[in-house]
């Protein structure tokens, strides 16, 4: 459980390993209402009391995960992810909540706790059916270089909702070897992809001479 303040620095990316096994997810935000032994989250979440101002930085998480989510944001905001790699043992077999990171909102951005101005920096995924996933209604969060490699599919946002994501930033991301979309997002306005480079992407393992899906859809 990571709770809001939580700081975390390792020595460097393959520097310091975090060894995960068990059930997910891996690591799960809560709220400022937990107590030891009882974690909150989800209806009990408010902009007031949500999970914020975190720092993750400098570290591997080998989660050995086949199934289940790595690092599940439970309402988060204002919070850091800097110099991490993710990894995931997906083994391209698709399932559909395998996910290296899963947004998750309480309420909408007007009436509930949301994540908002999140900042990725120099975040690695590999291994998952979804690098980074969400069916919430996220805002303004920012994806600033790192990659996503060996998944399903790189971004999944606004995934069966009405609601989707809005104003967020995927800048200068390196997608390789994504067997569908590097970034789908299906709902939500205002999201902007920039300066990203995509090798063996959307041919579901067929080479680059047997395209099947947009890149960017």
């Amino acid at each position: 459980w990571m709770p809001s303040h939580a700081n975390i620095r390792g020595a460097g990316i393959d520097k310091t390993v975090l060894s995960y096994s068990g059930d997910w997810p891996a690591i799960r935000f809560v709220n400022e209402t937990s107590t030891p032994g009882n974690p909150a989250y989800g209806s009990t979440s408010t902009y007031t009391n949500q999970a914020k101002f975190v720092i993750l930085e400098g570290f591997t998480f080998d989660t050995n995960l086949t199934g289940g989510t790595a690092i599940l944001l439970d309402s988060v905001r204002d919070s850091t992810f800097k110099d991490i790699s993710i990894k995931g043992l997906w083994g391209n077999s698709a399932d559909a909540q395998n996910r290296g990171i899963d947004f998750n909102n309480f309420g909408n951005f007007n009436t509930g706790a949301v994540c908002v101005r999140n900042k990725f920096q120099n975040v690695r995924i590999s291994g998952f059916t979804y690098g980074v996933y969400s069916d919430a209604e996220i805002d303004s969060n920012r994806f600033q270089g790192g990659s996503i490699t060996d998944c399903h599919t790189g971004f999944g946002l606004g995934i069966d909702t009405a609601d989707g994501p809005h104003n967020n930033i995927i800048d200068d991301v390196y997608f390789e070897d994504i067997k569908r979309y590097a970034i789908h997002i299906t709902t939500g306005y205002g999201n902007t992809v920039t300066n990203c480079v995509m090798s063996n992407v959307g041919n579901d393992g067929g080479g680059v001479n047997s395209p099947l899906y947009p890149q960017i859809y």
